[in-house]
C-alpha cells in the first residue's frame, strides 16, 4: 500500500517527540501535532484534538495517548479514512481490536501497534537463532522481565488504573510481545500469579506463569520498583540469554549456555529505534496484524485473572 506519507500526531508525550525526530530524519511531512494546551494552538502546526481530526491534508496519524483513549481516537481517525498507528498496547480487548480491523479493512486502510522494538535489527536476528536452534532443539522454558523503577506519582498516566495504567499494560506488554513472537502458535492451558503487588489498585508489579501446550512453561515478569530487563530460553541441553533485550544499549550480547562452555554474540545495534518502525509501518512482514492479535489476546486474559484473583 503506498502512502503518502503526511502525518499528524495526537498528543505531546515524550515518546510522541522520538517518532517525529525519526519522521523528520525520513523527510516524512508532520504538519500538525493535536495538543489539549490552548496556548499552543496557535503556533505552527498545534492543533486541538478535534481539529486534528478534521485536517484533509493528512494520511497518517500517530496516537501515543493513555491506553485507555487508545481505541476510541484510532476508531474516529480510522472513520475519518486515515491510517493509524497506535501505541503499544493498540487497545486493551480483543473486542475492541476486532472492530478497529473491520473497520481498516472495509476503507482499505492501515491500522497497527506501534511495538519499536520488534522492528530493530538486534530483535530481529536474536529471533532468527532462536528459530533456528529450535528446530534442533525443544524449547522446554522462556524467562522473561521487564521492569524500571519508576516512583508512584498520581501525575504519571502509568498509575492511573482509568487510563489503563499499570505494569503489565506499560512493560510487561513486552515480555508478552517477545513470547509471541517466540511461540506464535502455541496455545495456553493456564495462568498461575507466582507474586503481584497493587498499590492504589494499580498493577506496580508481577511475575506470572504460563502453563502451555508442548509441555511449555513461560514465566513474565514486570514491575515499577527495580530496574531489569532481559530474556531467557531454555532448551533440553543448552540456554540462551539476552539481556537488555527491550531498551538501548551500545552494546548488546547472546549468550549461549550449555553445560560445558558459554559462548556470546555481539550484535549489531539499531541507532535510530523508531526509524525502521516507520518504514515498516505500510507492510505486514515483521509484526504481523496476527502477532498483534496474539498479544492482545494475552493480555487480555491475563488482566481477567487478575481482576479475578482480587
Amino acid at each position: 500500500m503506498q502512502i503518502s506519507n503526511k502525518w499528524g500526531i495526537l498528543g505531546k508525550a515524550l515518546i510522541a517527540r522520538r517518532l517525529i525526530k525519526s519522521l523528520n530524519t525520513l523527510k516524512y511531512d508532520v504538519l500538525y501535532v493535536g495538543t489539549r494546551r490552548k496556548n499552543l494552538y496557535k503556533k505552527k502546526k498545534f492543533c486541538s484534538y478535534n481539529q486534528l481530526l478534521s485536517k484533509k491534508d493528512i494520511d497518517c496519524i500517530y496516537i501515543p495517548l493513555p491506553n485507555s483513549l487508545h481505541f476510541n481516537w484510532a476508531k474516529k481517525f480510522l472513520l475519518r479514512g486515515k491510517n493509524v498507528l497506535v501505541e503499544k498496547p493498540a487497545v486493551l480487548s480483543t473486542k475492541h481490536l476486532s472492530e478497529l480491523l473491520k473497520i481498516s479493512k472495509k476503507k482499505k486502510i492501515l491500522f497497527k501497534e506501534a511495538l519499536m522494538y520488534r522492528h530493530n535489527k538486534e530483535t530481529i536476528k536474536f529471533l532468527n537463532i532462536v528459530k533456528e536452534l529450535s528446530k534442533k532443539n525443544k524449547i522446554k522454558k522462556i524467562e522473561c522481565e521487564f521492569s524500571k523503577k519508576i516512583n508512584f506519582s498520581k501525575k504519571n498516566i502509568r498509575f492511573n488504573k482509568k487510563l489503563g495504567g499499570g505494569c503489565l499494560n506499560d512493560l510487561g506488554y513486552y515480555g508478552i510481545s517477545m513470547l509471541n513472537a517466540i511461540l506464535p502458535s502455541v496455545k495456553l492451558k493456564k495462568i498461575q500469579f507466582i507474586n503481584k503487588e497493587i498499590k492504589k489498585k494499580v498493577l506496580t508489579s508481577v511475575h506470572i506463569k504460563l502453563l502451555l501446550q508442548k509441555k511449555i512453561e513461560a514465566e513474565i515478569r514486570s514491575s515499577f520498583v527495580n530496574d531489569n530487563n532481559y530474556i531467557t530460553i531454555h532448551f533440553d541441553n543448552k540456554s540462551i540469554f539476552y539481556n537488555n533485550c527491550f531498551t538501548y544499549n551500545k552494546i548488546k550480547v547472546i549468550k549461549f549456555i550449555s553445560q560445558k562452555k558459554i559462548t556470546k554474540l555481539k550484535l549489531s545495534v539499531t541507532q535510530d529505534r523508531y526509524m525502521d518502525q516507520i518504514k515498516n509501518f505500510s507492510n505486514n512482514k515483521v509484526y504481523s496484524i496476527n502477532e498483534m492479535k496474539n498479544n492482545i489476546n494475552l493480555l487480555e486474559k491475563i488482566n481477567n485473572s487478575i481482576n479475578q484473583s482480587n
